[in-house]
């Protein structure tokens, strides 16, 4: 009806601001971390109103951004490119609570796809690498509570019966075997912590949910 047109609107407008190609000099209080963050958390809102449609097409797009921001953290070799980190930890955030709105939907299947779901593992792999470093107590809050969110996210979509998962076309295996390489500035890459060590982590630490979803995860994979 005409709520579902004007809040599919309002979902092509956020979109737009999520998509947008444009280039905003970075700044250590403003840059296109802090407007998509914004963007993502307008998507949330209203994402339980919008059209079916509308919602597949969301998704997408904030399952891309994810992989996009999981690449970024993970990659960013330069000076110039760690200031474009700013606002990421939140960012991350809203992208796995959106994520996991779309957790349950029909088409979830063209959103959770192979990569998006290695993206979840890579972030893990990432935050959990000895050598990682994520600043102020406030961004290693968000980054934990993203982790969270994201290993909820994929205990649920793993835990299906495996011909689902053939339809799907996800490879438990090929999941179980990825491996992250994380830059290094002025140095060759280097590879990260290896998956079934960084979940076995998580299941130590102090977090409940996020270890009892790694458990989860690891009885999947391994």
């Amino acid at each position: 009806g005409e709520d579902k047109d004007s809040t599919d609107r309002l979902s092509r407008v956020l979109l737009s601001a999520l998509t947008s190609e444009h280039k905003l000099k970075a700044t250590p209080k403003l840059n296109a971390n802090l407007l998509h963050c914004t963007a993502v958390a307008g998507i949330v809102v209203v994402y339980d109103f919008l059209s079916a449609e509308q919602q597949e097409v969301a998704g997408k797009a904030i399952a891309a951004h994810f992989m996009k921001t999981v690449k970024l953290c993970s990659t960013a070799r330069s000076t110039a490119k760690q200031a474009q980190r700013h606002y990421a930890a939140e960012l991350a955030y809203n992208l796995t609570v959106a994520l996991l709105m779309v957790r349950g939907k029909e088409f979830m299947n063209t959103v959770f796809t192979q990569e998006v779901l290695a993206s979840f593992l890579n972030l893990v792999q990432w935050r959990r690498d000895p050598k990682t470093t994520v600043g102020e107590k406030a961004d290693e809050r968000l980054w934990d509570a993203a982790i969270s969110n994201g290993l909820l996210t994929l205990s649920l979509l793993l835990w299906r019966p495996d011909d689902i998962l053939r339809q799907a076309n996800i490879d438990l295996k090929a999941l179980a075997s990825i491996t992250l390489m994380v830059a290094r500035p002025g140095k060759a890459p280097r590879k990260a912590i290896d998956l079934k060590t960084a979940l076995a982590k998580i299941t130590n630490g102090n977090d409940a949910s996020a270890g009892l979803s790694a458990q989860r995860i690891l009885d999947r994979l391994f």
